[in-house]
């Protein structure tokens, strides 16, 4: 996976050549006659195949598109059965080698659509608390927030990576302001434009949470104003809340951050790629490997972490090498067979820092079959002994250990609650949109570069010559195992160029040239670095 579980089962993603899709985009929900016929097209019955096609053709039609139009989206219904239905008992899609026709893929490839900074200026943030369990929040806060991308988008599949391919890029985010209750307000994509609130927002109790949308360059962005305290009184008295009170900072004094990023696709079988992520005016670190597994079922899709995937590691050298793991949940993707896709999140996500002995669960609670996805989570955030770490349910946490309480939908809002405090406002993921990052130009690309690497495909498909990208996709992973069989005749392995290797903790250290890369990307210094790594 080259992002976090959500995400990769919204886009479906395998990380090698091994695809699949949901439904092409546009498609409505059949008819029960038509649903009656799924699980035979799937287990293969010819005829229900058909039926399911002819039936394609008439939701088309009634859709208003001509015959060419809808004798298109048959086919592609048609040929997505046939592919899905070669799958099903299979225990792992990621050990199944197969190419997606170009027609179901997104034209990005998968190391620039993952990277978990949807939001640079949630993750630059997450060092300034004074107070541990409020650096806990702003990890928690960074979480929801990493693949706005998979909140707010629809399910897609872009390319899968192949072996040492990589990509770079940067952000430039301005600090973000935050409220006077320590919710954090979204910064401006562009940091030269001044992001601050009416004075009246940002100085009144009463207002209700509000959001104006702003256009710049092409863009737009939401500038929150003070978010409500709905639901959330403010106490006269009692106990101090864990979120801290804070001073608004103007647009003027607040700097400039970079955030520079490189990842590559370090291994094949399995598929697995490496990241590192940096941001020197802050002295962050985040980085981990991505891998995945996914599953067939018949009737939906299940991602879940691969062996070599033990979550995202934050580390602040700021606060002397604290270090944050979080695990990665488990996901699903169901409906997509009837034009409906919806993501579901399974399990739980778990935040650890020994050196502050402080732990957070988040669980993704399951959906019911019934009315509209809710989306919900709850979590506990506590106290623990890493020596002797084994509360893996938050309705475990004793009382002693208890530090506060963390709820809401990973869609929406999330509050957290201090223990024996008030229910104060994490998040409010309705006011982010995902934060555009920067990358190399087409001269300064390197032959092995994502954007490179998938040029010929992203420009045919965004032409609609799907057959042009389908052959052009095909002759990159025929060149890839043409590779791959010289190396298995010459006895080599493939050398991953920016990462060392082999990586045992899932905690993967830049190689020499890793690091020289990555200060270029600090730099915007992409033209001359390129020239740099070998191909």
């Amino acid at each position: 996976m080259s992002g976090n579980l959500t995400g990769r089962v919204s886009t479906l993603r395998t990380s090698s050549n091994n695809d699949t899709s949901p439904l092409p985009s546009g498609m409505n929900t059949p008819s029960e006659e038509v649903q009656e016929h799924l699980a035979l097209a799937i287990a293969g019955e010819g005829s229900a195949v058909d039926e399911l096609s002819a039936a394609a053709t008439e939701m088309a039609l009634q859709d208003g598109e001509n015959e060419d139009e809808a004798e298109t989206k048959e086919g592609k219904f048609k040929g997505l059965l046939s592919i899905l239905r070669r799958f099903i008992g299979i225990k792992d899609l990621a050990s199944v080698r197969f190419s997606l026709p170009a027609q179901f893929l997104e034209p990005i490839p998968n190391l620039d659509y993952w990277h978990y900074i949807d939001r640079p200026d949630a993750l630059i943030c997450i060092t300034e608390p004074e107070e541990s369990v409020d650096r806990m929040l702003a990890v928690l806060r960074w979480w929801f927030t990493k693949d706005l991308k998979v909140v707010k988008g629809k399910p897609c599949k872009p390319y899968n990576c192949i072996l040492g391919e990589f990509f770079r890029a940067h952000w430039d985010v301005r600090e973000p302001a935050f409220n006077p209750d320590g919710t954090m307000l979204p910064a401006n994509p562009d940091p030269h434009i001044p992001d601050d609130p009416p004075q009246s927002s940002a100085s009144s109790v009463k207002s209700a949470k509000s959001a104006s949308t702003i256009t710049s360059g092409g863009g737009s962005w939401k500038r929150a104003g003070f978010l409500s305290r709905r639901n959330t009184p403010q106490p006269t008295s009692g106990p101090t809340l864990t979120v801290p009170k804070v001073d608004y900072v103007p647009h003027s004094e607040r700097k400039v951050c970079r955030v520079a990023y490189v990842t590559e696709q370090v291994s094949h079988h399995p598929p697995v790629s490496a990241y590192y992520a940096s941001c020197a005016e802050k002295g962050i670190v985040m980085r981990g490997l991505d891998q995945v597994s996914a599953k067939f079922t018949g009737t939906s899709i299940k991602v879940f972490p691969g062996e070599q995937n033990r979550g995202v590691w934050i580390t602040l050298k700021q606060r002397g090498d604290e270090e944050y793991l979080v695990t990665h949940t488990s996901a699903s993707v169901s409906g997509f067979l009837m034009g409906s896709p919806t993501i579901n999140i399974h399990d739980a996500s778990v935040a650890t820092c020994p050196k502050t002995k402080t732990k957070a669960i988040v669980q993704y609670l399951e959906e019911s079959w019934l009315g509209k996805q809710k989306a919900l989570v709850k979590g506990a955030i506590f106290t623990y002994d890493p020596a002797n770490d084994t509360i893996t349910d938050p309705k475990d946490v004793p009382s002693s250990a208890l530090i506060g309480t963390i709820e809401g939908s990973w869609k929406g809002e999330v509050f957290y609650t201090p223990k024996d405090g008030v229910r104060r406002l994490l998040v409010d993921l309705e006011l982010f949109d995902v934060f555009p990052k920067k990358v190399p130009e087409s001269h300064e690309l390197h032959p092995n570069e994502s954007h490179r690497v998938w040029e010929g495909v992203t420009k045919s498909i965004k032409s609609s010559q799907f057959s042009k990208a389908t052959k052009l996709k095909v002759d990159i992973e025929e060149r890839q195992r043409a590779k791959a069989k010289k190396r298995l005749e010459e006895g080599t392995e493939h050398e991953a160029k920016l990462f060392k290797m082999p990586v045992g903790d899932g905690k993967p250290e830049l190689s020499e040239l890793g690091e020289k890369i990555l200060a270029g990307v600090a730099n915007a210094d992409y033209g001359s670095m390129k020239d740099s790594i070998p191909e």
